[in-house]
């Protein structure tokens, strides 16, 4: 987009469509969404795990870890790079015994790591064939209709998507 002589996305560019989004539904569902879905009884598994102790200590850490790398990601993309971040993020958060090595592994999303890998291969095969002008291009022209028919499909989906849930 730089290129193009227009702003570029940054990491946050989106956060305050996501904020908006994030609030309206969760007030959706507090207040009508939840009276109008049954109530089967059902625990997801993840529920169902055994429950830790909470540990002031390590959550403070947490937190705090998180949200260094947030701000560096956020302040300085170029002097240090997002995967940078993250892993110095991470390598804090195992050498601050908050998590052991294991549960570090077992928290890794793999469906969104082959998501992101296959991503950057499509990338890549986009910019060597030469359409990156042309796709850039088109992607805009999208985002000028897309992203409001987006948020109008969101906002029908959450509305009729109670009354058609198996009962």
């Amino acid at each position: 987009m730089a290129d193009l002589g227009l702003t570029p996305f940054g990491f946050f560019g989106i956060t305050p469509y996501g904020l908006g989004v994030s609030i309206l539904g969760t007030l959706y569902f507090t207040f009508i969404g939840s009276r109008l879905i049954p109530d089967t009884g059902y625990v997801p598994e993840f529920a169902k795990a055994e429950k830790k102790e909470f540990n002031k200590k390590k959550a403070t850490i947490a937190a705090v870890t998180m949200t260094a790398v947030l701000v560096v990601i956020a302040m300085s993309p170029k002097a240090v790079p997002m995967h940078v971040a993250a892993v110095i993020g991470a390598l804090v958060i195992v050498g601050a015994k908050c998590m052991t090595v294991k549960e570090a592994i077992a928290a890794i999303d793999w469906n969104c790591m082959m998501l992101v890998g296959s991503l950057t291969a499509i990338s890549t095969g986009v910019k060597n064939m030469m359409t990156v002008g042309w796709t850039q291009y088109k992607f805009l022209d999208f985002l000028k209709i897309g992203i409001p028919m987006l948020l109008v499909t969101y906002i029908v989906v959450i509305a009729v998507t109670p009354f058609y849930l198996p009962y």
